[in-house]
């Protein structure tokens, strides 16, 4: 009977050491995850999508078509089918309208036919390493990848990366529209521009990266517009050339290498994707996997 008492009381003993570090080592592993959380860098959340940008626009009133586009060569990308397109700037549109959205704006005081907008869009990582390494890589085609521009960062892509989040964040406070300067234009989200935050709904959206996509999508938007076949097939022609000027990477070498920096650090990485997470969701991109 002794023996058996004796037995039990053993066994429960070791039922309870192991529990015991059953317990102990979750502990540890909760810990380490909560501190690992902890020390990950500020901006796991989408950064916020107010930026005041002003824009500028192109609009053709006859056919009732604008164009905002910051890509290069697709300023004047639709003035092979209307001419003539006429440059306005945000305060043409909205200073003396009771509307917020342009669609509303222009139909308001342009006339009072219903308009397309159209918007050509950019890979987001495409479009900040091409800019980044033009303007503010080693070596940079303007040699001003030291100079308060690029925030004093000699080429170092961290350094940038950090400190354009912290200038983004203070931009994103901004509580009246600005005149974006060069930085702006070359590194602000997407989304923060054209005034997308309202009339996104509104806009007809064309990757002008995407070269399968390009012609068809602008293909779908002009529907309704006849085109002889000799404009058409310029038109063709320069939606190609445009879908692959956008596929080319600045200095391959020195793109791979400012790539591979930023996809395989995940502190880089997690501030890119908080700045421009709008861009990815809204522009209909794939986001980069950590």
């Amino acid at each position: 009977m002794e023996k058996n008492t004796l037995r039990i009381f053993i066994d429960i003993i070791v039922v309870i050491s192991i529990l015991s570090l059953i317990f102990n080592y979750s502990y540890w592993k909760i810990t380490q995850f909560e501190r690992s959380f902890m020390d990950k860098s500020k901006g796991f959340f989408p950064m916020g999508n107010s930026g005041k940008y002003m824009s500028n626009y192109i609009i053709w009133p006859g056919p009732n078509f604008l164009l905002c586009s910051d890509v290069p060569n697709t300023s004047n990308f639709f003035d092979l089918i209307f001419r003539n397109g006429i440059n306005v700037t945000h305060d043409d549109i909205f200073s003396n309208s009771k509307y917020f959205n342009l669609k509303n704006a222009l139909k308001n005081d342009v006339n009072s036919s219903e308009w397309t907008l159209i918007l050509f869009t950019q890979n987001p990582l495409l479009r900040f390493l091409n800019n980044f390494i033009e303007y503010c890589g080693i070596y940079s085609k303007y040699s001003t990848e030291s100079s308060s521009f690029c925030f004093l960062c000699h080429g170092d892509l961290s350094c940038f990366v950090t400190k354009l989040f912290d200038y983004l964040k203070d931009q994103n406070l901004v509580k009246d529209y600005y005149q974006p300067s060069l930085r702006d234009k070359l590194f602000v989200p997407q989304f923060w521009k054209c005034n997308l935050k309202i009339d996104n709904p509104n806009y007809s959206m064309i990757q002008t990266d995407n070269k399968s996509e390009f012609y068809t999508k602008l293909s779908e938007i002009l529907t309704n517009v006849s085109l002889s076949f000799k404009r058409e097939s310029q038109l063709y022609r320069r939606a190609q050339k445009i879908a692959i000027d956008q596929q080319k990477k600045i200095n391959d070498s020195t793109w791979n290498f400012y790539e591979d920096l930023l996809t395989n650090n995940e502190y880089i990485l997690t501030k890119f994707i908080t700045m421009y997470f709008y861009d990815y969701y809204i522009l209909s991109y794939q986001i980069p996997y950590f």
